[in-house]
């Protein structure tokens, strides 16, 4: 199992020290030199959970210019801005904002151990989900690979069948008719569905608390984790920190397709029509 490094662009001695301190015991920080050795590990390293990039007058312009590189190079990858109050002004915002940063933090400010290792966890969330759903979506018709792709985008928020088709700018009854028509489970067993198998990628992949997930995932308690995992998989949430653990949750999940009752929408897509969804 590779350990989780967190890159650290731009940082001086404080920053290393402080990070390092708040991934003790959850991973690594990895002081890089340059924003395309950082950016060529996001988009083919899946063990690089999330990129922090200081932000200091003397070095904004550069700092932005990586941030947009890695995001050029991976745009799921979790970028998160440490800043300098010093930095801070209406323009900043506007340049971060066009950035996409996911979270930012401020130094000196709200940047304790807990905070840190909290927002750390918390930014690699998205790109394990998005992991997830590729693992989902193979072999899977487009009205289940859109359901599910949008779903582990959200994977932290209420979400329910209403959420998920105004989401996708459909109705309810569009959203049931297309998954029914593929033999697919509705869309409140997809969220359950979801969910599970990111709590199987997380414990059989990272060295992750039940906690830590439970925390990743906006969820009151690790209990409620255990008892998800029951329901679907028929195992305790220790049983999931096997290597093939995963696996055995993606087979479950495929399982729950039933043959699909029609084929019309797919019938009537015209030829040649770029697909939506990759």
């Amino acid at each position: 199992m590779p350990e989780r490094r967190f890159a650290l662009l731009f940082g001086d001695r404080v920053a290393q020290a402080r990070l390092g301190e708040a991934v003790r015991g959850h991973g690594t920080i990895w002081v890089a030199e340059h924003p395309e050795e950082v950016a060529a590990a996001a988009a083919g390293s899946s063990s690089l959970a999330a990129t922090i990039i200081l932000f200091s007058p003397a070095r904004h312009a550069e700092a932005l210019r990586a941030a947009d590189a890695i995001r050029a190079a991976a745009p799921d990858h979790a970028i998160i801005g440490y800043v300098d109050p010093r930095t801070l002004s209406s323009r900043f915002i506007l340049e971060t904002g066009r950035a996409a940063l996911t979270d930012l933090v401020l130094r000196d400010v709200d940047d304790s151990r807990a905070v840190l290792l909290r927002v750390l966890e918390n930014a690699g969330q998205l790109d394990s989900a998005l992991r997830v759903a590729e693992h989902m979506c193979e072999g899977q018709p487009r009205a289940v690979r859109i359901v599910v792709q949008f779903i582990c985008a959200h994977l932290r928020e209420p979400l329910d069948a209403s959420t998920i088709a105004a989401g996708l700018g459909l109705n309810r009854r569009t959203m049931y008719h297309r998954l029914g028509g593929v033999g697919s489970p509705g869309p409140r067993e997809l969220v359950g569905w979801c969910r599970v198998l990111f709590v199987a990628h997380q414990l059989s992949r990272a060295d992750a608390s039940l906690s830590v997930i439970a925390t990743q995932l906006d969820l009151p308690s690790w209990r409620s984790l255990t008892y998800m995992v029951r329901r679907y998989l028929g195992i305790g949430t220790n049983e999931l920190r096997r290597l093939d653990a995963f696996a055995f949750a993606l087979a479950r999940f495929r399982e729950q397709f039933a043959a699909p009752t029609h084929r019309a929408d797919e019938a009537r897509a015209p030829q040649g029509r770029p697909a939506l969804v990759p």
